[in-house]
């Protein structure tokens, strides 16, 4: 690299900037980058990013970045990368982006990291009754030798989607006895061979003793499971999803909840925050989790990272590892 690229950085100064860069990442950074930080806390106006992206070569975005439209992306005479630290870039981009040749890597091979950690905490803690133990010990109960656990060993694992959540969460139960089946329209039985799972149908997924949802919402996904599938759940199973709440149709899962007759761990909702007063709350069966699935320290500095060393790459003129196509972007959950 001849001389330092100009850089953009539009991470409102917040909490989420400290999250996503340190001293080694910023440092890397600066070895290659001459650096425009945002300085405000909040996110720049359409008009600041107007002004903001000329003579830049490269742009980081994230979560508080305002949507990349044509008009703020017709100002821009020189730019060549943008870096998207989150996951998702339909909100980010419109459709015609790619005919521009601009570059666009994320960070979401880090943030499903994240989530598989999530998830694989998810199936273990259940299948070891750890919450009802934890609050039996509490109210003054105990346990002997005769209350057993079903543990995780033994057990099948539905995953919903085959994307970098589930192959992440794949990898993390290898060292179990497991039996995993997966539904997809895009894995290969190639693919399905060399890590060691089943393709199946949809009903023999939902049927298994672990159902976990990783597809993205699209128009083809959107309430995917209604009555007719939730009922291929089988009872006394766990169903987790990460996704989105719309992958399921609403009244359709809470009549079975109201039933208990499956547990459900839910991270993701119809309406978010989830109202106080919303039945999912009080529901003995349920476990709710404000969103939080892809909330780890660690993996979310790893999306930073990923970007930055993709961004290197990309100017020295090596092939970045997390590039996006239009065909993947195509594919993606809308936010």
């Amino acid at each position: 690299m001849e001389k330092k690229i100009q850089l953009l950085v539009t991470n409102p100064n917040n909490r989420l900037k400290e999250q996503l860069f340190d001293k080694n990442n910023i440092k890397l950074l600066e070895s290659f980058a001459e650096i425009t930080w945002n300085p405000y806390q909040r996110e720049f106006t359409a008009d600041e990013l107007k002004r903001h992206i000329q003579g830049k070569d490269a742009l980081i975005t994230s979560w508080g970045t305002h949507p990349l439209t044509r008009e703020i992306l017709d100002c821009s005479d020189r730019l060549k990368f943008i870096g998207h630290t989150g996951g998702t870039v339909k909100w980010l981009v419109e459709p015609d982006f790619f005919e521009r040749g601009i570059m666009l890597v994320n960070g979401n091979a880090a943030l499903a990291k994240a989530v598989a950690e999530y998830c694989f905490l998810i199936a273990l803690s259940d299948s070891w009754n750890f919450i009802p133990t934890v609050n039996a010990i509490k109210a003054g109960g105990w346990l002997t030798n005769e209350d057993v656990s079903d543990g995780l060993n033994g057990k099948s694992i539905g995953l919903v989607g085959y994307g970098e959540i589930s192959k992440g969460f794949i990898e993390l139960l290898k060292a179990f006895d497991v039996c995993i089946y997966v539904y997809s329209n895009y894995c290969t039985q190639d693919e399905a061979d060399r890590m060691r799972f089943k393709l199946a149908d949809l009903s023999t997924v939902c049927g298994c003793d672990i159902v976990s949802l990783h597809t993205t919402l699209n128009e083809k996904t959107y309430h995917m499971l209604g009555k007719h599938e939730l009922s291929f759940i089988r009872d006394n199973s766990l169903l987790i999803n990460t996704g989105r709440a719309e992958l399921i149709e609403e009244k359709a899962l809470m009549d079975e909840l109201r039933t208990g007759r499956f547990r459900a761990v839910l991270d993701v909702f119809y309406q978010e925050p989830l109202a106080f007063d919303h039945e999912l709350r009080s529901l003995n069966n349920v476990i709710c989790t404000p969103h939080a699935a892809g909330t780890s320290q660690y993996w979310r500095r790893k999306q930073a990272d990923y970007v930055i060393e993709d961004m290197k790459r990309f100017f020295v003129r090596e092939p970045p590892c997390y590039a996006i196509s239009k065909q993947q972007y195509d594919r993606l959950t809308p936010r």
